[in-house]
């Protein structure tokens, strides 16, 4: 055991993690509150290899020794704390679980690595912080190959208008390019696709797809909005890959309506959503309306649009905090009001564990639903596809 200071160890220059100011801040509270607890990891040539957010707090704490232990990594070291309040030990640990929480990762640093990350990371996850995109595929299956052109002229003009009496001039969805399955299942990405059925696929955008067959795959967009803004900005582009792919067709987009933001946002999202997909049914693709919602002020124009008695209407139930009970409450009531405003014959849930926990007792056994996975829950191999209330 050797005696030290915080001046004897060295950041590590190559730290993927990124500690933000309230990620340092709550370590700092952690450690006058109730101490330090968790060991760090050194080498031998005392640089930090995990516990970098720690000794940055410890500094800002005033905790300036360091006692170190020397370890072979064949045995766990177990720091023990005496002498804690029961209320102490409990915020001990959680300060310990929501620390971790807070600090992101520096992609910059995590995609220039050289090493594997397929031990840590799903090949989703990398695409989502945009780590792996840009790996060429020669593959004419893959959709960032498809053709983003016709031959001859497209007909239709990117900056269309629609005529509405909807709230806000939203746009109405046509109700003769509404899209309709009996069955389903989530596309699970090109390493589990012998694992597929034969029947109808839902394409999440951005999962790994060289090896769908797009002539039975409809496309959603239940991933980070920045992903798929070019939706947008390039409509043309967009319905005409579709259309070359021969896909059976779309869920409208699903643009973020986050709680507390301002309303205008949550219009403007809901309005691009279904200017979207009315520009996609012009386009000649058939559309399964996406349903989105904060709160019941948004009742006012998330559902316009819409036709009521829908063959199928799509609800992705994954980005909640099902432990904060008016969150939760949330959620229930506008799913409860989507099915009472809009009666579709049936209802695609895309839902976290959480969700679908939620969406069994919230709604009437007597409406048939699909209910799928999320990508993330797939991949974890905890659910494939679930069909429930008939």
């Amino acid at each position: 055991m050797t005696e030290a200071t915080l001046a004897d160890l060295k950041p590590d220059p190559r730290n993927a993690r990124r500690h933000n100011p309230r990620n340092i801040g709550m370590i700092v509270d952690s450690l006058h509150q109730v101490g330090a607890a968790r060991s760090i990891v050194i080498d031998e040539d005392n640089v930090i290899l995990a516990g970098n957010g720690v000794i940055e707090a410890a500094a800002e704490a005033g905790i300036m020794d360091v006692r170190i232990i020397e370890a072979s990594g064949n045995e766990i070291i177990a720091v023990k704390r005496s002498g804690l309040t029961a209320e102490q030990k409990t915020k001990l640990a959680l300060f310990d679980n929501r620390t971790a929480e807070l600090a992101d990762w520096d992609l910059d640093v995590l995609g220039d690595l050289d090493i594997d990350l397929g031990d840590l990371f799903f090949d989703s996850e990398l695409a989502e912080m945009g780590i792996g995109l840009d790996e060429p595929t020669n593959n004419p299956d893959a959709f960032t190959d498809i053709a983003d052109d016709f031959e001859g002229a497209f007909m239709l003009k990117p900056d269309m208008k629609f005529q509405s009496d909807e709230p806000f001039g939203i746009p109405p969805l046509r109700g003769d390019r509404l899209l309709s399955v009996d069955d389903i299942e989530l596309w699970p990405g090109d390493d589990l696709a012998d694992n597929v059925g034969d029947g109808t696929l839902l394409f999440n955008y951005s999962s790994s797809c060289r090896k769908l067959d797009w002539t039975r795959a409809i496309m959603a967009f239940y991933v980070d909005d920045v992903k798929f803004e070019s939706v947008w900005a390039r409509p043309d582009q967009w319905a005409t890959k579709i259309i070359n792919s021969s896909m059976l067709g779309c869920v409208s987009p699903n643009y973020s309506l986050w709680f507390g933001q301002a309303q205008a946002v949550h219009i403007w999202q809901t309005y691009r959503s279904r200017w979207v997909a009315r520009y996609f049914q012009e386009a000649g693709i058939s559309i399964i309306p996406d349903v989105n919602w904060s709160t019941r002020d948004d009742y006012e124009f998330c559902f316009a649009g819409i036709p009521e008695g829908a063959p199928l209407i799509s609800i992705q139930v994954q980005t909640f905090n099902s432990s904060d009970a008016s969150e939760r409450a949330r959620v229930a009531e506008g799913i409860s009001e989507a099915l009472i405003r809009l009666r579709p014959q049936r209802v695609l849930f895309y839902a976290s564990k959480a969700g679908r926990e939620l969406i069994a007792e919230v709604v009437d056994p007597a409406q048939e639903c699909l209910v799928l996975s999320t990508y993330m829950d797939l991949r974890r191999g905890k659910l494939r596809k679930e069909i429930g209330h008939g």
